[in-house]
């Protein structure tokens, strides 16, 4: 399972079919008589998304998605591209029932929900790093070479009669006379945000279902940039309404093998993203963002994964079992997770003492735009990270954004000078020492000395055992061990559930516990 499994399935599937027709559902409540449309549940609509990822939440006792497909807005009409834009982001969360589920109570009962929620916005923009600039300018300047990323074209083309790859095939054909041609056929173009080139497809599809799909990529960008680079006014220039939508459009053209109109309707977003990044709009939409969503930070480095770990995959099997080389990754949400609890912020220092290839240390940069740091041993695992990390500078650029500065060192980290260097000013440290032999754990524990105060230590297995906690004269104990839950789809090595640990370094508690300070 890679980090990026779970988007690579869900985006092959098609985009939902919307429809004009509005049709709405009344459901009668035992507890009052009144009757409420279900556009209206403490001041929410369910309506129309274009998310290619939506998924029934039927056993949640949440609206399927066939329910909100034909749901109107409070209105009577469609929703507008915000609410849609909202909608797809909440669609994309794996909520718990409780919350995800309409209750239909009292008038008071919705005034409180709808006060939690309020507030919880307002904690949550509290939280956000207001200091962290998410536009990179050099994106934005005219006249740019081209940069040196890895096109889709490069892997994804489909050959020709003489040289044909086995692993795509073109994809609109009509006869089998054109299947066969000895011509390659033209690629497409798609623009990103920035003024840098546009990168080249291959109208082809893969052999094997589960492999990189380039009208998919294409698609789901549109979407992606429609929802997170363009405010209101100007998103609806791309999702115009459920029907007449780019996104839409396309999807229809591909399941028509109508290749004329997807060519056209490609060309005419090109010229719309043109047109708004001449205008302005697009850079001020970004200078007024401080936070980059996940899954914007997704799809980005799904788009690096597919272009350079993917084609190479096979070489990260090669480890030995019961040594301290075996591969594994935690998937993005998870990390997510751990830098939000950790408060993580751009001004911070992240490190992950074996970084594989390297897939930790670019989200942090990207998410939260702090330096990040990585040090791994294992040569295949090392070379894939540096491929990474020169699509990931390119990629930034061509998406117009601007991550923090990330620095992955090749070697045993108990050993590498500069990793030993930064642990000292290292604000979260992250170990994933799952499969990691007992005497490497143990060795490890002498570098986190130097930690400073504060620093948290992440880790999979704890390094602040029982029996420390019940020695108080372990020197281990100057970190406060919390251990807590992570759920399914969380590691890349298992979808059940597990523990992980995270350590704080509080100095002060060991002394006091040795009788170092008054009390």
């Amino acid at each position: 399972m890679s980090p990026f499994d779970s988007l690579n399935k869900k985006g092959s599937k098609p985009l939902p079919t919307l429809k004009r027709n509005v049709r709405v559902e009344t459901i009668t409540v035992q507890k009052s008589p009144t009757i409420r449309s279900i556009s209206n549940v403490n001041g929410h609509s369910f309506s129309p998304v274009f998310s290619p990822n939506a998924k029934s939440r039927a056993s949640s006792g949440s609206p399927s998605v066939d329910s909100r497909k034909s749901t109107p807005s409070r209105n009577g009409k469609l929703a507008s591209v915000e609410t849609l834009k909202s909608n797809h982001r909440a669609d994309r969360k794996r909520s718990s029932p409780a919350t995800s589920t309409p209750r239909f109570d009292s008038d008071e009962e919705d005034e409180e929900a709808a006060a939690n929620v309020t507030k919880k916005r307002k904690l949550s923009e509290s939280k956000l790093d207001r200091s962290r600039q998410i536009r990179a300018e050099i994106s934005f300047l005219e006249d740019q070479e081209p940069l040196p990323i890895i096109h889709a074209a490069v892997i994804a083309n489909p050959g020709t009669r003489q040289q044909p790859n086995p692993k795509f095939v073109r994809l609109f054909v009509t006869s089998e006379n054109e299947a066969l041609s000895s011509e390659q056929p033209t690629p497409v173009e798609l623009r990103y945000p920035s003024t840098f080139s546009c990168e080249r497809y291959y109208l082809a599809k893969p052999d094997d279902k589960d492999d990189f799909e380039p009208v998919r990529e294409i698609i789901d960008t549109i979407s992606t940039i429609g929802r997170y680079y363009l405010p209101e006014s100007a998103a609806t220039s791309i999702f115009e309404d459920s029907a007449s939508g780019i996104p839409y459009q396309l999807e229809r053209a591909y399941k028509r093998v109508d290749e004329a109109t997807f060519r056209a309707t490609l060309e005419k977003f090109n010229h719309i993203l043109v047109t708004h990044r001449k205008s302005g709009i697009i850079s001020d939409h970004l200078d007024n963002l401080h936070h980059i969503p996940l899954p914007l930070v997704q799809s980005i480095l799904l788009q690096i994964y597919n272009r350079t770990v993917s084609p190479r995959v096979s070489e990260l099997r090669r480890y030995e079992n019961g040594t301290d080389n075996v591969y594994g990754e935690l998937l993005p949400k998870f990390l997510s997770k751990i830098f939000a609890d950790a408060h993580l912020k751009s001004s911070h220092v992240f490190v992950d003492l074996g970084s594989g290839v390297g897939n930790c240390v670019l989200q942090a940069a990207l998410e939260i735009g702090c330096e990040s740091w990585g040090c791994e041993m294992m040569p295949n695992a090392c070379d894939l990270a540096k491929l990474q990390q020169r699509e990931f500078e390119a990629r930034c650029q061509l998406w117009g954004l601007r991550p923090g500065a990330v620095r992955l060192e090749r070697g045993n980290f108990l050993e590498n000078q500069p990793i030993n260097e930064v642990l000292k000013r290292a604000d979260l440290v992250l170990v994933n020492n799952q499969a990691f032999t007992p005497k490497l754990n143990d060795d490890l524990k002498r570098h986190f000395l130097d930690m400073k105060e504060g620093a948290q230590l992440v880790s999979l297995k704890g390094f602040v055992s029982e029996a420390s906690k019940r020695n108080t004269g372990d020197v281990m104990n100057i970190f406060i061990d919390e251990q807590k839950q992570f759920w399914s789809e969380s590691v890349s090595w298992t979808n059940a559930g597990g523990t992980y640990h995270v350590a704080m370094k509080d100095s002060k508690r060991f002394l006091e516990l040795n009788g170092g300070l008054d009390k």
